[in-house]
């Protein structure tokens, strides 16, 4: 018998703890629904559709609004544990309500994680295009579909790392 690997252990844990959350859980299991049309600004001021974020078949993307105490939670899980050079393909970051500009002096705050992960949404329009609530809100993609959500703050730090770093490995 072959042993198991750590990405399919991680992979095991993250759905027997879907399969036992409440239904109050913040993980948002939905049939799912095509990634939106919407554009935003990459750092350097250009626009970028939704469908050009990341060419990988699985990434996330993070909606988070400046001044949220909540969605340094969820950068602290790829503080950790995922190397640099990888993020750009696995995560997009979307700032509500910032310009480029103002995201640039965010990413001074938060160096280690690269600039080609982050994009300004500064009329908020790829939020309504979400249908976006709140902050931090992280949606997982999976080949232009959006399979998952996670709403506001997970008290289980644990759980949110095996949810992230399950979700955007290999």
């Amino acid at each position: 018998m072959k042993p198991i690997s750590k990405h399919s252990c991680r992979l095991l844990l993250l759905l027997f703890a879907l399969a036992l959350a409440p239904t109050a859980s913040p993980v948002a299991r939905v049939a799912p629904a095509p990634l939106p049309d919407f554009e935003l600004k990459a750092l350097d001021g250009h626009t970028v559709r939704s469908r050009q974020l990341t060419t990988r078949k699985k990434w996330l993307l993070i909606y988070v609004e400046p001044g949220c105490r909540s969605c340094d939670d969820v950068f602290k899980v790829f503080h950790r544990e995922t190397p640099l050079d990888e993020l750009p393909q696995k995560v997009a970051v979307v700032v509500g309500g910032r310009t480029p500009e103002e995201i640039k002096r965010l990413t001074e705050r938060n160096d280690w994680l690269p600039q080609g992960c982050w994009y300004a949404d500064p009329t908020r329009r790829a939020a309504s295009a979400l249908k976006r609530r709140g902050a931090p809100i992280v949606y997982g993609i999976k080949d232009g579909q959006i399979e998952w959500s996670l709403d506001g703050l997970i008290p289980d730090s644990e759980k949110l790392e095996s949810i992230l770093l399950t979700w955007t490995e290999g």
